[in-house]
C-alpha cells in the first residue's frame, strides 16, 4: 500500500480470515468483530468450489466501485487456506484471482503465515508459484515474520525486521525439512489422517461431526455447532491430543511436520470415542 502514494487507500480480504489480531487486522473487518468498529473495507465470502466464478466477479466489481467512489484497492488478502476454517482456495481461483487484480492495479497479498512452513503439505514457495503475488507474508511456523516482494515492486526486498537470529534458525529448519523429506511426508500422512477422520465421522451420526476440511495435516474438523465443537476439544484433551476449538464453526488440528501413522491411529481411535 505505501507503494502507491497518498490517497483514501482500501484492502479487500475474503470472510473468516485472520491476518494477526493487532488492532489495524481486527478493525478491516475481515474477522467479522463486531464488538470493535471497522474500517468499512470489503468483505467477500472465501471462495469454494461451489461459488468460485461468482466470487470473481464480486471481486472484480467490487475493485471497479471503490475506484469509482474514491476509495480505490490498493491490494487484496487472501490466505490460501483459511486456518479458522479449514476451507482452501483453489489453484484455479488463485490464478485467476492474480489477472483481476493485475487489471485493476491492485496488489495481491497472499498471507501463507499459518500455512506456508510445511503444515498443508507446501512451503510458502508452494503457494507463490501458483498466485504469483506481489507480496508473500511468512511467520509462525518459519520462526521469523517477514514478506518477499515481487521483483518489479518498487521496494522489491525480504523485510524481515533485522531478526537474524531468527533467520538462522529458520534456514536450520527448512534444511531438515529438505533433508527428512518432510512436505512429502506431510502430504501422505494428511491424507491418511484425513481419509480416517471421514471414516470415523461416518460412523459417529447424532454426535454433531458434520465433516472435515483443510489441506495436508492442517486439518479442521467441523461441527454442527460451538456447543459440539466445545466438547469435542474437551474430549480429545482427555485423551492426550491437544486441538484448538474455533467457536461455532469446529476444531483445528495443526500437528507437527514429523506426524507418523502411528499418530494418526491414536488420534483416530481417540476420536472414535467421541
Amino acid at each position: 500500500m505505501a507503494e502507491r502514494g497518498q490517497g483514501n487507500w482500501t484492502a479487500l480480504g475474503f470472510q473468516g480470515a485472520t491476518h494477526g489480531n493487532h488492532t489495524s487486522f481486527a478493525l478491516a473487518q475481515f474477522r467479522g468483530t463486531p464488538k470493535l468498529p471497522s474500517l468499512g473495507w470489503p468483505v467477500h465470502p472465501y471462495p469454494v468450489a461451489a461459488n468460485e466464478a461468482s466470487i470473481l466477479d464480486d471481486v472484480h466489481t467490487s475493485l471497479k466501485l471503490q475506484r469509482n467512489s474514491g476509495k480505490p484497492v490498493a491490494a487484496v488478502v487472501i490466505e490460501p487456506v483459511q486456518s479458522t476454517t479449514g476451507s482452501v482456495a483453489s489453484e484455479r481461483f488463485l490464478k485467476e484471482l492474480r489477472s483481476v487484480t493485475k487489471d485493476n492495479e491492485a496488489a495481491l497479498i497472499v498471507d501463507a503465515t499459518e500455512t506456508g512452513a510445511g503444515a498443508t503439505g507446501k512451503s510458502f514457495w508452494g503457494f507463490s508459484a501458483v498466485a504469483d503475488p506481489d507480496y508473500l507474508v511468512f511467520g509462525k511456523r518459519t520462526q521469523i515474520e517477514g514478506f518477499f516482494s515481487s521483483a518489479d515492486s518498487k521496494s522489491a526486498t525480504v523485510s524481515i525486521g533485522g531478526d537474524h537470529l531468527r533467520l538462522l534458525q529458520f534456514a536450520t529448519i527448512q534444511e531438515n525439512m529438505v533433508k527428512e523429506r518432510l512436505l512429502e511426508k506431510v502430504d501422505l500422512t494428511g491424507a491418511s489422517l484425513r481419509k480416517q477422520i471421514e471414516q470415523t465421522i461416518s460412523k459417529k451420526s447424532g454426535t454433531g461431526l458434520t465433516g472435515v476440511k483443510g489441506l495436508g495435516t492442517s486439518l479442521f474438523i467441523e461441527t454442527q455447532d460451538g456447543e459440539t465443537a466445545f466438547k469435542l476439544q474437551g474430549h480429545l484433551l482427555k485423551e492426550g491430543v491437544v486441538v484448538k476449538a474455533n467457536g461455532s464453526r469446529g476444531v483445528s488440528l495443526k500437528p507437527a511436520l514429523i506426524m507418523e501413522q502411528k499418530h494418526v491411529d491414536q488420534f483416530t481411535a481417540a476420536l472414535s470415542k467421541f
